[in-house]
């Protein structure tokens, strides 16, 4: 877990823990990651690389070419490109945040931020499919063996009911992806209609 975390800056800390604790490895894999997100930062604020938009998703498609399954496994993916930050000048969310306080409050909202979010948002949710779509690709070699599911959970209100995604139910939180691939072996049960 440290070794992910230090993906979003801690690395040093995990780095010398690893270290005390004997896990050279694990040590050297973290001080990479945490190197690779430097580099990362750095080249979206000189433009060459949209951090918004790739959160993480490069990196499982990564792990997962090297990886072999033999024996039964549990696998969950969080793929967060669909998620804020949206806008490439907005890196820490400020501008989103300030904006949905704003709504919260009911202080007005900036139109042309929320048509900007709406943007970004649309171009954010179809990179998050393709990515999942290649990420089941990659995971194909197990599908007779394996059930996959594909869901989200929660949707992004931007306009349409609100803003951002809180406690309340509008349709654009509630309605998300959700795909289900049985194994080949398996015979799905129907249900039955009892109307």
């Amino acid at each position: 877990m440290c070794g992910f975390v230090s993906m979003v800056g801690m690395g040093f800390g995990c780095f010398v823990g690893f270290i005390r604790r004997g896990g050279f490895g694990d040590a050297l894999l973290d001080f990479m990651y945490s190197l690779r997100n430097y580099f990362d930062v750095f080249m979206h604020r000189l433009g060459l690389f949209d951090l918004t938009m790739e959160k993480g998703s490069g990196l499982i498609k990564e792990l997962l070419s090297r990886s072999r399954f033999n024996e039964p496994f549990f696998m969950l993916i969080n793929i967060m490109e669909a998620h804020s930050p949206y806008l490439p000048s907005d890196l820490g969310d400020d501008l989103y945040n300030s904006v949905i306080a704003d709504w919260i409050l009911n202080r007005g909202v900036d139109v042309d931020v929320v048509n900007a979010l709406r943007l970004r948002y649309g171009l954010h949710a179809g990179f998050a499919v393709e990515r999942a779509i290649e990420i089941v690709h990659d995971l194909s070699r197990y599908l007779d063996n394996t059930l996959f599911i594909v869901t989200s959970d929660h949707g992004e209100l931007l306009g349409d009911g609100g803003l951002g995604h809180g406690y309340f139910l509008r349709n654009g939180l509630l309605r998300v992806p959700f795909w289900v691939r049985w194994p080949g072996w398996f015979r799905v049960p129907r249900q039955l209609d009892r109307s």
